[in-house]
């Protein structure tokens, strides 16, 4: 099974129009994000407030039957300006 977010918090958010920031990560076992990586960025200020604000964020852990294991995910925030 997949990880589940428990919580999630967003540090503002870009003052850029149509900018994004895709963020990789594993879910720990206990539900913690680590191996935080910046995979793509549109704006290198955003980049950093979602940096520190992942590193915040919960999950129920992924399983593999009833053991909790260590799952690699991506992330892809986006801002999307008025037209």
């Amino acid at each position: 099974m997949r990880p589940d977010v428990l919580s999630a918090k967003f540090e503002g958010s870009s003052e850029a129009p149509d900018s994004s920031v895709t963020l990789s990560f594993e879910v720990d076992e206990r539900g913690k994000p680590a191996t935080l990586h910046v995979d793509a960025s549109s704006d290198p200020k955003w980049e950093a407030k979602m940096l520190a604000a992942l590193k915040d964020w919960r999950f129920d852990p992924g399983m593999k039957g009833s053991d909790p294991v260590v799952v690699p995910c991506t992330v892809r925030v986006a801002k999307i300006g008025k037209r």
